[in-house]
């Protein structure tokens, strides 16, 4: 099967469509795009993202993210603590020497000598788990599939994550200004306020720049006139990333598109989702 392309295997109801990215797999489709698709979808199921360094599985329950995994090094809960400071590099060596004698979880051996309350496992557990997805918003080339299957509940510790706030804090890890650019409309383009914003991100707390900007919007001024105009406040490019995410939680539209230009879009979005597909045997 040629990289990029879906393929349909059989026929009728009991076709089986497979998808695969190649190694630009990211940049065609962004993760937020790929998140966003599976949950309007209601999909169940993983999706795994690869790279030479890493691979990382995100557990999906009917559009909802519940979990993550990663076989990166510093994604494990002894570093992401040492990392964020909780516990100390000798208090994490002890941990380390412990899971080598016993084969228990290294946050069990926290909790049993002291580092850490379970109630702060928990809350820790969720944090590393939100790190880890955090990391693959700004990857453009990797390989990534999908599979739609009912998560492996006895694996996993299903957490409560709020999908919106959690592709929020991943567009704000984005700092390529080339990938930014490509990714929004053309900076001659006047922006308007979206009356649609999807639900998904109801409830999100934008910062004191996003507000501003929106104060700017009329639908008359350009990228660049926003930038200009905002950027007394912060840095050009600070600027163009909040438009940048504002953009991509559907708070800010094209003022000058088409009613074809529109269906080209949602035309494009049922697309990727198609091309993100990908339906094990099982």
């Amino acid at each position: 099967m040629e990289e990029g392309r879906t393929e349909v295997e059989g026929t009728g109801a009991g076709a089986r469509r497979v998808a695969r990215a190649g190694g630009e797999g990211l940049q065609e489709f962004p993760l937020q795009k790929i998140l966003i698709g599976l949950h309007d979808a209601k999909k169940t199921g993983t999706l795994t993202v690869n790279t030479p360094v890493f691979i990382k599985k995100i557990y999906i329950d009917k559009g909802e993210v519940v979990f993550a995994a990663s076989n990166w090094k510093d994604d494990r809960l002894g570093e992401v603590l040492v990392k964020a400071g909780k516990i100390t590099l000798q208090q994490y060596e002890e941990s380390v020497r412990v899971l080598k004698m016993t084969g228990k979880k290294q946050g069990t051996i926290l909790v049993e000598l002291g580092y850490l309350s379970p109630k702060d496992l928990f809350w820790w557990v969720k944090y590393q788990v939100k790190e880890a997805i955090y990391s693959l918003f700004p990857l453009e080339y990797a390989e990534y599939g999908f599979v739609e299957g009912e998560v492996p509940q006895k694996e996993i510790l299903t957490l409560k994550i709020s999908l919106g706030s959690l592709i929020y804090e991943g567009l704000k890890r984005i700092d390529n200004f080339t990938r930014i650019k490509r990714e929004l409309p053309d900076f001659r383009c006047p922006l308007s306020i979206s009356i649609g914003t999807s639900s998904l991100f109801e409830g999100i707390e934008l910062n004191p720049l996003q507000k501003s900007i929106l104060s700017l919007v009329d639908g008359k001024r350009s990228i660049i006139e926003l930038v200009d105009h905002a950027s007394a406040d912060a840095s050009s490019f600070e600027v163009l990333k909040s438009l940048y995410v504002l953009w991509f939680m559907g708070v800010l539209e094209r003022d000058s598109s088409t009613t074809e230009e529109k269906e080209q879009d949602k035309a494009g979005q049922m697309w990727s989702l198609e091309n993100i597909l990908l339906f094990s045997k099982e």
